[in-house]
This record gives structure tokens, C-alpha cells and sequence, in this order.
């Protein structure tokens, strides 16, 4: 008679197995980052290669933000939005429309883990030049409150907020180091 191997650490979620939750989802999401399964998906790399887009005379960089996966619509859109506003503030070029074509177009990928206390955000943002070929990522984490059922529940605007800035400030860190190179 088989019996049931009992977890060696009690009660909810301890920090370190949820720590080892968090890692394991990370890796998963940078792994499937650029792997949306239509005829334009991309191996993705944890070390994305040089970008060699070439601007037009006159062009400015810009940015499109494509559908996120994994998390659910309003949080997304919330998200977009919130992305949309910081941008605008940055200066940071976002193309809304989906008939203007952007320099890159960013897909994202988000996953939750929460237990009482606390809920953990992973964010993946992949970006693409025209060619569809990965030139950047964008990954981290950001704790919310709890949530005893849903992790995605526990997701306040805040911690949206702060993934909207840390995305943004890395978008123009990658424009900035774009030019230098450039």
C-alpha cells in the first residue's frame, strides 16, 4: 500500500517554497515569453541578441503594446493603461492605434502567486523589432496584498503602477542604449 508523501513544512506556503514558486514561474515565463504559437513566434533567449533596426530619416522610435496573456482582461487593460499614462509623461513614443505601425511591439506575459500573505506578480515584457526578432526583455516581480483564493484578487493599482514605471524606465534605458550604440 502506497502512501501519501506529506509536505516536510507545515501549514500555508512557507517564504521559501513560495520563494521557490516564484522562481519556477519566472523561469517558465521567460522561457514562453516569446512563444504565443501563431506562425510569427519567436524562440525566445534569456540574452536577447543586438538590435539591428534601422530607423527611416526623420523616424522616431516607438512602441506598441500588443494583448498580455496570463492575467485577467481588466487587470490587463487597468495595466495598459496605466502604461499608456506613464509613457505619455516620459515622452516615451506608444502607438495605440492598431493601423500606425510602431518601431517594436511588446507582447506580456504576467502569472500571480499568492497565498495570506501576500500576492507576487511576475512580469515578462518581450520586445520585437519589425523583423519579429527579440531584441529585449523585461522581467520582475511586484508584491500585493494577500488573497486567500484568487492570487489575482489580491492585485492592487499600486503594484500596477510600479510595474508601469519599472517597464517604462526600462523601455527608455533600452532607447537610450540603442542610441549610444547606434
Amino acid at each position: 500500500m502506497a502512501r501519501a508523501m506529506r509536505s516536510p513544512i507545515p501549514g500555508p506556503i512557507s517564504s521559501l517554497r513560495r520563494g521557490f514558486v516564484v522562481a519556477i514561474a519566472a523561469l517558465g515565463l521567460a522561457v514562453l515569453a516569446g512563444c504565443a504559437g501563431g506562425p510569427d513566434s519567436v524562440v525566445p533567449t534569456l540574452t536577447p541578441p543586438d538590435d539591428d533596426t534601422v530607423l527611416a530619416p526623420g523616424e522616431t522610435v516607438s512602441f506598441r503594446l500588443e494583448p498580455f496573456s496570463g492575467a485577467p482582461g481588466n487587470l490587463t487593460d487597468d495595466l495598459t493603461r496605466i502604461i499608456g499614462t506613464v509613457a505619455e509623461k516620459q515622452k516615451l513614443k506608444l502607438i495605440r492605434r492598431p493601423t500606425e505601425e510602431a518601431v517594436y511591439r511588446i507582447r506580456g506575459n504576467l502569472s500571480a502567486v499568492g497565498d495570506d500573505s501576500g500576492t507576487t506578480v511576475i512580469y515578462v515584457f518581450s520586445v520585437y523589432n519589425r523583423n519579429r526578432r527579440l531584441v529585449h526583455q523585461i522581467h520582475g516581480q511586484e508584491v500585493s496584498k494577500g488573497s486567500r483564493g484568487d492570487p489575482w484578487a489580491g492585485v492592487q493599482n499600486d503594484a500596477l503602477h510600479n510595474i508601469a514605471i519599472r517597464t517604462v524606465d526600462a523601455l527608455k534605458a533600452f532607447v537610450a542604449s540603442r542610441d549610444e550604440s547606434g
